[in-house]
């Protein structure tokens, strides 16, 4: 699945395009298409296939992290009131 989701990445949009770019039966290709549909990784239309445009990381709830990002640089504005 993983070669199948690379040859996608590298611009594969057709199933013959993926064969030739992998070298797996059709049948391998058809699974791993499959299954990475139904991970939402990959959108079929008529066209061909692709990635899909946009996907948002679900965050559990409860673990969304610090509201604000933490600045940790050597650069970071020191006080002058020493």
């Amino acid at each position: 699945m993983l070669s199948v989701a690379r040859a996608v990445e590298a611009g594969a949009t057709t199933l013959k395009g993926v064969i030739d770019a992998t070298g797996l039966s059709r049948l391998k290709i058809e699974r791993a298409l499959n299954a990475l549909e139904k991970q939402k990784l990959l959108v079929r239309d008529g066209q061909g296939f692709a990635r899909p445009a946009c996907r948002k990381r679900r965050v559990p709830p409860g673990n969304a992290g610090p509201a604000m990002p933490v600045a940790i640089s050597s650069r970071w504005p020191r006080s002058t009131s020493r």
